[in-house]
């Protein structure tokens, strides 16, 4: 049986995401419609210009450092977004992008509720009995989704630790910091909008994200740069780049750390990818790290 740390993470990030996609259903946005609308606002969110817009953070990955990807391995440079929460991933507070999500729908012409149907036991009229019933179900989680044990990629031989998978809720920017509200891992989200081009891999992905059980997988982080550091001049909050995010198991995650506790010592780009070459050759658990 799972730990109870576990189960909460799977639940957490379950009912995160389902609490978003309940604004587009009940207002008749589902299936391929809801991809004409789904895609468009997470693009809105993370894109060029968008409120959370992903930028360039400081790590070896960086244009011009020690490990460019870009140059040397013509990847994407890690990027980030969200607000910083000490020394775990960077989150978004959820009932932020349930308020985002309704004034994109509306704005697309979706704002009415429809009347009561099979996605919830009540019915709910107005945006008032949504928010109440969406912060009821995301509370009674009692978690947050899974967080990736990646190495400190600054280079100092240690792991950066992922902290417990308990309820840490972060302050709500909708009322100006005096309440609180659960937060969710941006990186969960950005990867779902990585994967929003068409509704097949949007909602297979949107599945592989709420299972649970033994179909649970971590979101790792190929560059290993997922967790913040504080170290000198690198200072950032933790990649959240789609290409970079994959799902993998538990035994994949600790041969992702491995991996990573070698090549971040590396210092010589030629050696870099050499290393990074022959680590690729393992498919099954060290393919396309980074």
């Amino acid at each position: 049986m799972a730990p109870r740390s576990e189960m909460q993470g799977e639940q957490g990030r379950k009912q995160h995401i389902q609490s978003v996609l309940r604004i587009f259903r009940r207002r008749g946005v589902d299936g391929q419609k809801g991809m004409a609308v789904m895609a468009p606002f997470l693009n809105s969110l993370f894109g060029p210009g968008g409120c959370y817009a992903l930028t360039v953070q400081s790590c070896r990955h960086q244009p011009g450092g020690r490990h460019d990807a870009q140059a040397l391995l013509r990847k994407e440079s890690c990027k980030s977004c969200g607000t910083a929460d000490g020394a775990k991933a960077p989150k978004l507070v959820v009932s932020d992008l349930r308020k985002k999500a309704r004034a994109f729908c509306k704005a697309q012409g979706y704002g009415t509720i429809l009347p009561w149907d099979s996605i919830e036991p009540r019915g709910i009229a107005t945006e008032e009995e949504e928010e109440a019933y969406e912060e009821e179900t995301c509370s009674q989680a009692e978690g947050e989704e899974d967080e990736d044990e990646s190495f400190d990629p600054v280079g100092t031989g240690r792991l950066a630790w992922r902290g417990d998978l308990d309820s840490d809720p972060v302050r709500s920017s909708q009322s100006g910091g005096a309440r609180k509200s659960t937060g969710t891992r941006a990186y969960v989200w950005t990867y779902l909008w990585g994967h929003s081009h068409d509704a097949v891999t949007f909602f297979r992905a949107v599945g592989d994200l709420c299972a649970g059980g033994i179909l649970f997988r971590d979101i790792l982080h190929l560059c290993g740069c997922g967790l913040p550091s504080a170290e000198g001049t690198a200072r950032y909050r933790g990649c959240c780049e789609p290409d970079h995010l994959v799902l993998g198991s538990r035994e994949q995650n600790t041969a992702h750390r491995n991996f990573h506790s070698v090549v971040s010592q590396v210092s010589l780009p030629q050696d870099y990818k050499g290393v990074v070459r022959v680590c690729n050759r393992d498919v099954q658990y060290c393919g396309d790290t980074f």
